[in-house]
C-alpha cells in the first residue's frame, strides 16, 4: 500500500516561494522609490538652476537698464553742456564786440581831449590818467594802446612800464616802449629798473623785449642787486641764459 504524499514539504516550499516573491517585490519597491527620489532631486536641481539662470538674466537686464539710464542722463548732460558752450561762445563774441566798442570809444575820447588840449600829458588830465592806470594794472593792452595812440604819455611814463614789466604784460610793455617810455628809469622806492622787476619775476618774453632796447643789464638797485642776480636767485634759468648771450 502506497504511503500518502508529504504535504508539509509542499507547504514549506510554497511559503519559501512567497517569501522570495515578497522580498523581490519589496526590493523593486525600494528601487522605484529611489529612482523616483533621484528624479525628484534631479528635477529640483534643474528647477534651482533655472531659477538661478532667471535671476542672472534679470540681473543683467537690470544692469543694462541702469546703463541705458546713465547713457540717457549723459546724453541730456551733453546736450545741456553743448547749449552752455553755445551760450558761452555767444557771450564771448558779445564781450569781444563790447571790448572793441569800448576801445573805439576811448580812442574817440582821447582824440577829443587831444583836440581840446593839444598833445596832453596824463598828469594834466585826471580822466585819462585814471583810465590809463587801470588799463595797465588790468593788463588791458587794447586800452593802453588806444590811450597811447592819442599821444597820452607823461614824463613819468616809466611808472606804468615798471608795473607792466613786473606783471609780464609783454604787449603793454611793447606799446609803452614804442610810445617812448624810458626803459632804464628806476622806481623811487627800491631803485629798480623794469629789467630788474621782470627778471625777478622770470618773464622771459619781456626780458627779451627790453634787451632789444639795449637797456643797462648791469643796473643795480638800492641793495646792489643786478637783473642777472634777481634772475639767478629766483631760479629763472631761461632769463639767465638770455642775459648771458
Amino acid at each position: 500500500m502506497a504511503s500518502p504524499p508529504d504535504t508539509t514539504i509542499d507547504a514549506s516550499t510554497k511559503l519559501e516561494k512567497l517569501n522570495i516573491d515578497a522580498i523581490l517585490d519589496f526590493t523593486r519597491l525600494i528601487r522605484e522609490k529611489r529612482r523616483a527620489k533621484a528624479k525628484e532631486e534631479e528635477l529640483d536641481t534643474k528647477l534651482q538652476n533655472h531659477e538661478r539662470h532667471l535671476q542672472l538674466i534679470k540681473g543683467k537686464q537690470e544692469a543694462v537698464e541702469e546703463q541705458m539710464k546713465e547713457l540717457e542722463a549723459r546724453q541730456r548732460q551733453l546736450i545741456e553742456e553743448e547749449g552752455q558752450h553755445v551760450s558761452k561762445r555767444h557771450e564771448l563774441l558779445t564781450d569781444q564786440t563790447n571790448a572793441k566798442d569800448t576801445q573805439d570809444d576811448i580812442r574817440k575820447k582821447m582824440l577829443q581831449l587831444k583836440d581840446m588840449h593839444g598833445k596832453f600829458e596824463l598828469d594834466n588830465c585826471d580822466e585819462a590818467k585814471t583810465m590809463f592806470r587801470e588799463a595797465v594794472e588790468d593788463g588791458d593792452a587794447g586800452v593802453v594802446k588806444a590811450i597811447l595812440y592819442a599821444g597820452a604819455l607823461n614824463e613819468h611814463g616809466w611808472i606804468p612800464l615798471i608795473t607792466a614789466s613786473s606783471r609780464g604784460d609783454v604787449d603793454i610793455v611793447r606799446n609803452l616802449l614804442l610810445a617812448g617810455s624810458d626803459a632804464d628809469a628806476k622806481d623811487t622806492v627800491f631803485g629798480r629798473t623794469a629789467l630788474n622787476w621782470t627778471s625777478a619775476g622770470g618773464h622771459t618774453a619781456v626780458v627779451q623785449l627790453l634787451l632789444k632796447m639795449t637797456v643797462d643789464v648791469n643796473s643795480q638797485d638800492n641793495d646792489g642787486w643786478t637783473p642777472l642776480r634777481w634772475a639767478s636767485e629766483g631760479g629763472h634759468e631761461d632769463v639767465v641764459q638770455k642775459m648771458a648771450l
